[in-house]
């Protein structure tokens, strides 16, 4: 059979019994200059501005933000700033030139000591949005912390300043732990000052010296 088929495709008879031969041994070879069409695929879907955005925002809710709470008097202070600099206090006022930003933007840093962050700088573009955000708190206390100054249910008690144990503050069991040889990590930023870490140390691998004839050597 193997010897019919390789006859057949010197000949340039494969078109008149490919038939036969998908019939009988299922083997379909493609004739000479023929292409093999694949399966369609399904189109990749690009990312939307909207599906990037809800990402970013999906990320978290706490960032490396200062606090900030603005006074009552900040429209007045910003209006000063503004007329020192030679600006309209005209809220539609186009705050566009990058000279004059850089300037006004660095005035407004040393007044009401509140940075603007790099992800804020596009969407000031004029005196009112400037207002509108040196009028809007920073609030940086996450939900958990927030509790404390909710009226919880008598049922529900939350933990602020949770315990961790450590050998040289514990004074219950005596530095004594239901968990030997288990260690307390601190893997936080902001909390590796507040909480200190306890490693133990561990009693093996024990290192033994032996001699050329294998006997221990104290």
């Amino acid at each position: 059979m193997a010897a019919f088929t390789r006859h057949a495709c010197l000949g340039g008879v494969l078109t008149r019994w490919q038939p036969m031969l998908s019939s009988t041994t299922m083997l379909i070879i493609p004739s000479r200059g023929s292409k093999i069409k694949k399966p369609p695929q399904k189109p990749k879907k690009k990312p939307t501005i909207e599906s990037v955005m809800a990402s970013i925002e999906a990320k978290g809710f706490l960032r490396s933000y200062k606090p900030y709470q603005p006074n009552q008097n900040v429209s007045e202070r910003l209006d000063r700033i503004c007329e020192m600099e030679n600006i309209s206090t005209n809220d539609m006022t186009s705050i566009e030139d990058m000279d004059l930003r850089f300037k006004l933007f660095t005035k407004c840093n040393e007044e009401f000591k509140h940075c603007i962050p790099n992800s804020k700088l596009v969407e000031i573009r004029t005196i009112g949005d400037l207002r509108v955000f040196y009028q809007t708190p920073v609030i940086t206390t996450t939900p958990y912390d927030a509790l404390k100054n909710l009226d919880l249910p008598p049922n529900l008690h939350v933990q602020q300043d949770y315990v961790r144990f450590h050998p040289e503050t514990d004074k219950l069991f005596n530095g004594k732990t239901a968990f030997p040889r288990s260690a307390t990590f601190v893997t936080g930023l902001k909390y590796k000052t507040k909480y200190p870490e306890y490693i133990p140390e561990k009693p093996w691998p024990i290192h033994l010296k032996y001699d050329l004839h294998g006997n221990k050597i104290d």
